[in-house]
């Protein structure tokens, strides 16, 4: 994993993204807007739409038009999903190592 990350993200785009990477990678499909919602706790769509532009135009993602489910991750934003769970699971077991 080299891709060179270039352009930040604020923490709703951040959440986002990481809700689309958890559900593509337990589903095996992308999610909708509405589980986008739900999962993050929005109560408003233009959000999540809002997020999924930002990072779109970042390159994290692309949107396929007028399909269900047309969200893909790109090869970075794939990358920064799966950098992001490993330190998730770095940190869970330093925490259950310190506490056991």
């Amino acid at each position: 994993m080299d891709t060179e990350i270039k352009l930040p993200l604020t923490g709703r785009q951040a959440g986002v993204l990481a809700v689309i990477g958890d559900f593509i990678q337990g589903k095996h499909y992308p999610p909708t807007i509405t589980e986008i919602q739900q999962e993050l706790g929005i109560s408003n769509p233009g959000t999540v739409h809002r997020a999924l532009s930002s990072l779109k135009r970042k390159e994290y993602i692309n949107k396929i038009k007028n399909v269900a489910r047309g969200i893909r991750l790109t090869r970075m934003g794939a990358e920064v999903c799966a950098r992001n769970r490993q330190l998730s699971l770095e940190l869970k077991s330093l925490h259950q190592f310190e506490n056991p």
